[in-house]
């Protein structure tokens, strides 16, 4: 397949929205002329430097979700049955597997980004690259699916009627997302919402679950990551 016909992408770590973002842009996709677009498509992903890295592949917009660190762990560990022995070596730190599979990507992205919003560095590194990672924050968005309807239109320019908002949210919303997971068959997936038996649970992915996570995992999280996030916005606390 060619990748490079697939230009818009959605990224970022496990358990941060991805999935509804990328439900919200193939909901677009009928709506787009493709003289004006030409040919369109989304590519979902959570590593993005492996499979779509913005230095090497053209893609006109690159969607980048982002979560509190402590409460995509969290839900890492739900939706995938795993508990904290599963996850942590003898010492109590994080492996190295589980750090890299939930984690890594977020690291590249800001550096990627801070790179890219140095005149010096973007002109001298980066010069095809036209825009810069577009942040989705999870918890600016949750339980707001229309406000995050809206400000994705409104990025790749396309004007969509009040009732063209209404049926994309009808599809998409959490309360809707909640009840075709619950309706799931375990290790089954449906295929239009991407979402798999136990993706969204009893709390709908509130903001805030990661508190339950023990304070040794917080600290491992912290050391690691704790400056990456600091660049996203999120201020980490044991």
């Amino acid at each position: 397949e060619d990748k490079n016909s697939t230009v818009m992408t959605v990224a970022g770590p496990p358990r941060t929205g991805s999935t509804m973002v990328s439900n919200i842009i193939n909901s677009f996709l009928p709506l787009m002329d493709p003289s004006d677009f030409g040919q369109w498509g989304v590519w979902k992903t959570h590593e993005l430097f492996d499979s779509r890295c913005p230095m090497l592949m053209h893609q006109d917009f690159i969607f980048y979700c982002i979560r509190h660190p402590y409460d995509s762990f969290y839900s890492f560990l739900r939706v995938n049955d795993l508990s904290y022995d599963d996850v942590t070596d003898e010492t109590g730190k994080i492996t190295e597997t589980h750090r890299n599979e939930i984690f890594a990507d977020v690291s590249m992205a800001m550096v990627f980004s801070e790179l890219y919003h140095n005149s010096t560095t973007k002109e001298l590194l980066m010069p095809q690259v036209q825009r810069p990672l577009l942040v989705i924050p999870y918890e600016q968005y949750w339980k707001n699916e229309m406000k995050l309807i809206e400000d994705i239109s409104n990025i790749i320019n396309l004007n969509l009627t009040k009732d063209q908002k209404q049926d994309i949210f009808e599809t998409i919303n959490i309360k809707k997302a909640k009840q075709i997971s619950h309706n799931l068959k375990a290790g089954t997936k449906d295929i239009t919402s991407g979402l798999h038996h136990k993706h969204v649970g009893d709390e709908s992915g509130a903001p805030s679950q990661g508190k339950h996570l023990p304070r040794y995992i917080k600290e491992d999280i912290m050391r690691h990551f704790g400056d990456v996030y600091k660049k996203f916005g999120y201020n980490l606390e044991p």
